[in-house]
């Protein structure tokens, strides 16, 4: 017989023992370590108090059969046996309570604000790693051009590259078209090498060609009158294209034997061959022949060129001497980075910040070891420690070590500078170009070592 109440209006020992029973099993799933003790004590209350467990229903049986079951006992419907299982009750209630589960505990605000950064700073790595897979056919020969300009700023967006052929076409037509077909040209010539696409898509081949292209327009006297202008001519064209494809040529060529970055080595090598045999710095001056280095100091700078020179500095990046176009290549700088980015400018600010310090320091380095004034206003000693710090930012994580290297290289960088104009425009006439900078940039970028721990590049 099964009953949840005794005749008598008490309560019967089965109801016991399921209330019990429920508590049990709410132990064991509170706290799994209980669930074998939980389990023992179920067995010692079964057997002392006549009950059994039929498909998970508890029931009392009495000294009848059930179902063809045989009782264990008669049902415990004493005074003493309710006592013992009120007790057991108490117990198992107890028992319960002290092993509550604490709840864990909330997540700070703080710690919520950093992971959702860390994700959006995912997110914004995923979405530029998924723009950069794109195949050479998707982005087409106009789009690498301009990013082949833009990487001579080490900015990797066509808008850099928009921003930077603006400034040398309103400054210098001649100076643009030529700095466009020599990227052109050297894009050309990678993607006829079958070049790796990625690298392609990045603009790494346009712009060495870009700068062989612009350097001739330069130092070359290869221009046609045209009116009041002066327009490239043919064979001054022709020297750009070859010069562009020649310059990925050299860079693959380099790629081969070296493994860290080889900056604007290929340009070099190009340019300066050529130069060797025109000697662009040699001007005729009568029949002395006398020798015009790349500045002369004839009437003494004024405060505001002082000030302004470390934007005159960055503009010589591009073969350019204006104040102006040095804010126009910072822009180019901070809005490349911004858009490719997805709106966050932090990465081109440190890069025009980074730039903007490189040519400060060039051009007080120069003064310290007194080199001419008018060649520092004119920024010649600062576009190379520019583009040295400029590189420095771009591979090294941000930090005081990585911006005092920064610092170091830059005054390094002009000190070799104002070392190789004085050598090579008196004895061969030509000009140094970025030769400093491919020289110290690399040595900063081997510094990345175990042996200086302090110094770690990005990715």
């Amino acid at each position: 017989q099964t009953s949840s109440t005794h005749p008598t209006g008490t309560p019967s020992a089965c109801a016991h023992f399921q209330l019990m029973h429920r508590r049990l099993r709410r132990l064991a799933q509170v706290s799994p370590s209980s669930s074998a003790a939980a389990a023992t004590a179920m067995e010692a209350v079964v057997r002392t108090r006549g009950c059994r467990t039929i498909r998970g229903v508890s029931v009392c049986v009495g000294a009848r059969s059930m179902g063809g079951l045989r009782g264990v006992g008669e049902r415990n419907t004493s005074v003493r046996g309710m006592r013992r299982m009120r007790r057991a009750s108490g117990f198992v209630a107890r028992r319960q309570y002290a092993t509550r589960r604490v709840p864990p505990e909330p997540i700070s605000s703080t710690a919520t604000e950093a992971d959702a950064a860390a994700a959006r700073e995912d997110l914004t790595k995923e979405a530029v790693e998924e723009e950069e897979k794109t195949t050479v056919s998707d982005r087409g020969l106009a789009d690498q051009t301009l990013r082949g300009l833009g990487q001579i700023v080490f900015a990797n967006s066509p808008w850099s590259g928009s921003i930077l052929l603006g400034v040398l076409s309103a400054m210098d037509p001649s100076l643009g078209a030529m700095a466009f077909v020599g990227s052109a040209s050297a894009t050309l010539a990678a993607r006829a090498m079958e070049q790796d696409t990625s690298a392609v898509n990045a603009g790494l081949f346009g712009y060495n060609g870009a700068l062989v292209g612009a350097s001739f327009s330069f130092f070359l006297p290869l221009q046609d009158a045209v009116g009041q202008f002066l327009v490239p001519s043919p064979s001054l064209v022709a020297a750009a294209v070859l010069g562009g494809a020649a310059s990925s040529a050299a860079c693959v060529s380099i790629g081969r034997s070296v493994t860290i970055p080889q900056f604007t080595l290929s340009f070099n090598l190009i340019a300066l061959s050529v130069f060797a045999s025109a000697r662009p710095l040699l001007k005729a001056a009568g029949e002395s022949g006398e020798l015009a280095t790349e500045a002369s100091g004839l009437v003494s700078p004024t405060m505001m060129e002082w000030v302004l020179a470390p934007l005159t500095g960055v503009s010589q990046i591009t073969f350019v001497d204006s104040p102006l176009a040095g804010l126009a290549v910072l822009s180019a700088m901070l809005v490349g980075n911004g858009i490719r980015t997805r709106g966050d400018l932090s990465a081109g600010a440190v890069s025009a910040a980074a730039a903007l310090t490189g040519s400060a320091v060039g051009a007080l380095t120069a003064f310290c070891i007194g080199e001419d004034p008018e060649a520092i206003v004119s920024g010649l000693h600062g576009y190379n420690a520019a583009l040295t710090s400029l590189a420095v930012a771009t591979f090294f994580k941000p930090n005081a070590h990585s911006a005092a290297l920064a610092v170091g290289g830059a005054a390094a960088t002009s000190v070799m500078a104002a070392g190789v104009m004085t050598a090579w425009g008196a004895s061969l006439g030509i000009p140094a170009l970025t030769v400093p900078f491919c020289v110290v940039a690399p040595m900063c970028i081997m510094l990345a070592s175990p042996a200086v721990p302090r110094l770690r590049l990005k990715g």
